[in-house]
């Protein structure tokens, strides 16, 4: 039995499964909770006594497809010690875009990010329950390889993140180019040789001359 302030596993999953339905089909802006009424089979009073906005309801099946993107990806990018970073990081990045272009994950994963922008509460979960976790295994593997390196402090490791996944991302919402093999070996290939060969200079108040 499910605490007594928490609906029925079959109620949340009527009403989530109808809402992320609605959300795919229309949009957040364009349904309703008599949408999901009729969607679902599941009376009024039994939608409000849970949900009482459709925000509410919308946010909740956003957390649930969070959760269903989180398991997925964990599929497609085993977290195991390689001994070399580029080696660990190529198979996280191509097993990631391969994700991401072959399922209805990217899709997803755009929606979540442009719902985030309009409701705080979606970005919140997307980033605590989505891609810190992931963030943190990435980072460990960026600082073992610095650290083996003999430079643990040449470069932070969210930089090195944010310019590896932001290349992702990136294509992944604009769509001007693929998520491939070929692209996944480009950028990994171009940050571990910046883990060897670079370091960052220090940071400056603005107006110096980034080529001097």
């Amino acid at each position: 039995m499910p605490p007594a302030d928490q609906p029925t596993d079959r109620v949340r999953r009527t009403a989530l499964a109808a809402t992320t339905e609605l959300l795919a089909e229309v949009g957040l802006d364009s349904f309703s909770m008599d949408d999901v009424v009729k969607r679902s089979g599941l009376s009024k009073s039994t939608l409000y006594r849970w949900w009482p906005s459709k925000g509410s309801l919308a946010f909740e099946a956003f957390r649930e497809k969070i959760r269903e993107v989180a398991e997925a990806m964990d599929e497609f990018m085993p977290y195991e010690d390689r001994g070399r970073a580029r080696r660990e990081l190529f198979i996280q990045v191509s097993g990631m875009m391969e994700l991401l272009a072959r399922t209805d994950t990217g899709r997803t994963l755009a929606d979540l990010i442009a719902e985030g922008r309009r409701d705080e509460r979606v970005l919140e979960s997307f980033r605590t329950d989505f891609l810190m976790p992931r963030r943190f295994r990435s980072r460990e593997i960026i600082e073992r390889e610095l650290v083996r390196l003999g430079r643990p402090d040449a470069v932070p490791a969210d930089v090195v993140l944010d310019l590896l996944y932001g290349a992702i991302y990136f294509r992944l919402l604009v769509g001007h180019a693929p998520l491939d093999a070929a692209f996944a070996r480009q950028i990994v290939d171009f940050v571990t040789a910046g883990l060897v060969g670079s370091t960052l200079l220090p940071a400056s108040s603005g107006d110096e001359d980034v080529d001097g």
